[in-house]
């Protein structure tokens, strides 16, 4: 966390460190002398680069480097005799160079060490010792008697207002005397506020200090040696809760800061001491085992656990390694401890001290880790430098203009998990959502993320609202429960399709009375100023032989007077009517030059309507058609939302990447431009892009292109360059993070077509349990031979069922299956490689039954766009690696 003051560069400065305490005599056992070459060759690099104008290079420095006996009073201060000269060189450079020197400043260690006062640490210093300069300056806390000694230092080698920047500081809460929960929030609760005040110090008042929090996190692997504390400076725990209230704004707010998304607890398991004290050497080695492989620090000296019980103690070292462990207790026996411990669900924590849990993670430290071209470094070592920047998300810009959010769609059999996808739309700048499969983990990740969401009911569970009781159950259950804990719900889609004749089998025409239902509840709840109820629509609501021309368009006869009375309705209470709009299916229904498609036409196809416009692209020709029937149904000026648009990579014919980056390459400068459409010009329209993944697992019913809409591969990679922004740059999106593939190995056919019909048979299989869709005609692997799709269709398989060859043998395929290590992907066919996840995909999602209470399963095909629990198969990756930034 970084707070900084406002500054007149419209660029972002930034800044890299050059190693790490590397004159202190405290934390670091060697002084690298070097570092000051180091910091010239660097800066001068990047000044070469073309850099150096905002990228900054500087050396952190503890306490230390000041020479202690000195340091009687600020204006004494001078640094050590030993780097004296080294210091006064890296000084005069960085000057030269309109470079800060960081400073790591710790006041509860430096209080600690010196025997001062240990109000003296605190802003709010309650006690009556203060420092008095003998230059009349008064200093009563550590951190303004630390930084202006700082100043006198670098004032005495040159550096006469030298730009000094806090690298480090904050207050830990375990492993040291004074460091607990309610010291760390004490502190922060008048450094903040000193911080942001620009009050200055003693020595420089009304100077602006930029200063570094630390730390996000605690670290239990830093080396013991630099002392217990090191490791718990985080003000957030490991599963995203935070320690204590903080105001990062220093408006000394009493408030929680933002809890962390995404993150899963392992089950409420505990493993204990069992009490058997018979050999206590055994027990003393398995508590030490223990806390080796572990962090025992809380029980140190003034630590939370310090002052448990002799068992408590032991029962504190075997639970942290069982968690250390991600609880292996069924093969590692992780808890077994020789016979000493007990796995309960009773949480055993005891006062201040934590028994953890630990949690369900995409990465895994790992402390040893090579950077870049440098050497391993030691196990207890952390790099400091352009490693981890802050990165700030701008979402796009809503007030009075087009607002581009996407849909997600979890039918597939590898999926990200929620907080994956929650990351992918905050990195590129999304901020509105439709989510097909809300349940209450898909929920939970967008709590606090300020992205709007659009929640759908599906067609299932349209029977079951049939009263104002059942609908405020509904609301209660589904929405209130949710908005409580901030997800920002901003509208429910009611049903899916409902009206359709192309992609439902039956009409729902009790949506109408569900969507009033459900909308007055909202109103009843209080939520109705801001979450609408809708309908989505595809085009085929709209009358087929109306549709010459726009301004002829009219609803289909048998739907009309449903249609009238939802769009008034809509209306009364200030509601959109949600379109779902696909260009490459219209054009290819209805016969259309395939260029109208796109928002570039390049063709001479256009469609000149009586009253003088002009549409020569698809989308603006269906936008106005629905203006049109809108306003034959009182709609007049209806507000139209588009609820899915965007162009599949496979399955159709003219369904390929090229295509789609086209397609969007044109359709988002023209949404974000606020153009509007001929009968509507200037105005925004607002848009949800279909779709972030593909879904394998919708049924083919709809057509095998309806599984391709994904603008995102399973493995977190986009399929193409998009800019999301509308800017029309031609960049690729930001990718998904923590997801990992399984081994680059696929299952081939061996080429045995001694007897075709098992071959045939085979590939049958493997297609109906696995996705084959791109072998259809137009599709990117419809042009492979026989043996190739053979192959194609055994891989699918294989990967589908995470290539487990071992046990299931799911490459034998009755003797007709290889698996290989070299790539069989051909032209645009892709042979995937599945990925290691941390869900499962069961599309038979229960929905409760609003009426019974109880939960029913929709038919296996159907989108079930529901509220149902999902069904969730948590997968404990083998292997995971974290890479320490540099």
């Amino acid at each position: 966390m970084v707070l900084e003051k406002q500054r007149s560069s419209i660029l972002p400065q930034i800044a890299v460190n050059i190693g790490f305490g590397v004159f202190s005599s405290t934390f670091v056992n060697e002084t690298y002398y070097n570092a000051v070459d180091v910091l010239k060759y660097v800066q001068n690099a990047l000044n070469d680069a073309g850099h150096g104008h905002r990228i900054k290079a500087t050396i952190p420095h503890y306490t230390d480097v000041l020479d202690p006996t000195t340091l009687s009073m600020p204006s004494k201060a001078m640094f050590r005799p030993d780097i004296e000269d080294r210091m006064k060189e890296s000084i005069t450079f960085l000057k030269e160079n309109n470079a800060p020197l960081m400073v790591n400043l710790y006041p509860i260690h430096y209080v600690q060490i010196t025997g001062l006062h240990p109000e003296f640490a605190f802003m709010d210093n309650k006690s009556d010792f203060v420092v008095e300069d003998e230059n009349g300056k008064v200093y009563t806390n550590a951190f303004e008697f630390l930084y202006d000694s700082f100043y006198w230092a670098c004032f005495r080698v040159g550096g006469e207002n030298m730009t000094i920047k806090v690298g480090q500081i904050g207050w830990p809460t375990d492993g040291y005397p004074g460091a607990n929960i309610d010291n760390a929030y004490r502190f922060y609760k008048e450094f903040l506020p000193f911080v942001t005040s620009n009050k200055g110090t003693p020595m420089v008042p009304g100077a602006p200090i930029d200063v570094f929090l630390h730390s996000l996190t605690d670290e239990n692997r830093l080396s013991p040696n630099w002392g217990a504390f090191q490791r718990h400076w985080g003000i957030y725990r490991f599963n995203g809760e935070p320690k204590y209230k903080i105001d990062f704004s220093g408006k000394n707010r009493d408030i929680w800061p933002t809890i962390g998304k995404g993150i899963i607890r392992m089950p409420k398991r505990w493993c204990v001491f069992n009490g058997n004290t018979k050999d206590l050497n055994l027990v003393r080695e398995e508590q030490e085992f223990a806390c080796n492989a572990s962090d025992c620090t809380s029980m140190v000296s003034g630590g939370s656990c310090s002052n448990l019980s002799f068992d408590s103690k032991v029962s504190y070292a075997f639970n942290n390694y069982f968690q250390a462990k991600a609880q292996k207790s069924d093969v590692e026996e992780t808890c077994y401890m020789k016979g000493l411990g007990n796995i309960v669900t009773e949480d055993p924590s005891t006062g201040t001290c934590s028994f953890q849990v630990s949690i369900l993670e995409s990465e895994v430290a790992d402390t040893n880790t090579p950077t870049g071209g440098e050497e391993e470094k030691g196990s207890g070592e952390r790099l400091r430098g352009c490693g981890g920047l802050g990165i700030m998300i701008l979402p796009l810009s809503k007030g009075g203009e087009a607002e581009v959010g996407i849909s997600w769609g979890r039918q597939t059999s590898q999926r990200f998990i929620p907080s994956m996808a929650v990351d992918i739309l905050l990195q590129n700048g999304i901020n509105e959502a439709m989510i097909f499969h809300p349940a209450e983990n898909v929920l939970a990740a967008f709590s606090n993320s300020n992205i709007s969401i659009t929640v759908s009911m599906t067609n299932a569970n349209l029977p079951n609202i049939n009263s104002t009781e059942s609908a405020r159950r509904w609301v209660d259950n589904r929405i209130s429960i949710y908005t409580k804990h901030n997800v920002n719900i901003r509208a429910v889609n009611i049903g899916f399709g409902v009206f359709s004749l192309a992609f439902m089998n039956e009409t729902y025409y009790n949506a109408v009375d569900v969507l009033k239902l459900v909308q007055n509840a909202l109103n009843d709840a209080g939520h109705g100023h801001r979450i609408k109820a809708t309908i989505p629509h595809f085009t085929d609501v709209l009358d087929p032989t109306t549709l010459s021309m726009p301004s002829k368009a009219m609803f289909r006869p048998d739907i009309k007077d449903r249609m009238e009375e939802s769009i008034i309705f809509l209306r009364e209470n200030n509601a959109p009517l949600m379109i779902n709009i696909y260009p490459i299916h219209y054009v290819q229904i209805n016969g259309l030059h395939t260029e109208f498609a796109f928002m570039d036409n390049k063709s001479d196809f256009v469609v000149e309507d009586e009253n003088g416009k002009i549409y020569n692209n698809a989308f603006e020709f269906l936008y106005d058609s629905f203006y049109w029937a809108c306003f034959r149904a009182g709609g007049e000026n209806m507000t139209i939302k588009v609820g899915q648009i965007g162009w599949p990579t496979d399955g159709y014919p003219g369904a390929n990447i090229d295509n789609a980056y086209r397609f969007y390459k044109g359709f988002l400068p023209f949404v974000t431009s606020n153009k509007g459409t001929p009968m509507v010009p200037g105005a925004p329209i607002d848009v949800f892009l279909h779709s972030l993944s593909d879904e394998n697992r919708l049924s083919l019913k709809w057509g095998a292109f309806q599984r391709h809409w994904g603008i995102y591969r399973f493995n977190g990679e986009p399929k193409y360059k998009i800019d999301f922004t509308g800017k029309n740059r031609d960049i690729w999106p930001s990718m998904g993070k923590g997801i990992i593939r399984m081994p680059k190995r696929w299952c081939v056919f061996n080429g045995d077509t001694k007897d075709l019909n098992l071959v045939r048979e085979e590939q049958d299989i493997a297609c109906n349990v696995s996705d084959c869709t791109s072998m259809l005609p137009g599709g990117s692997c419809s042009n492979l031979s026989f043996d190739s799709k053979v192959s194609y269709a055994f891989n699918n398989y294989f990967q589908a069922k995470a290539q487990k060859s071992d046990v299931e043998k799911t490459c034998y395929m009755k003797g007709l299956g290889n698996i290989v290590t070299d790539d069989p992907s051909i032209g645009t066919c892709i042979f995937q490689v599945s990925i290691l996840q941390s869900e499962v995909a069961d599309t038979n999602l229960p929905i409760t039954n609003m009426s019974t209470g109880v939960e029913e399963l929709t038919v296996s095909g159907e989108r079930s766009v529901g509220w149902g629990g999902l069904s969730m198969h948590m997968v404990i990756l083998p292997f995971i690696l974290i890479f320490w930034g540099i």
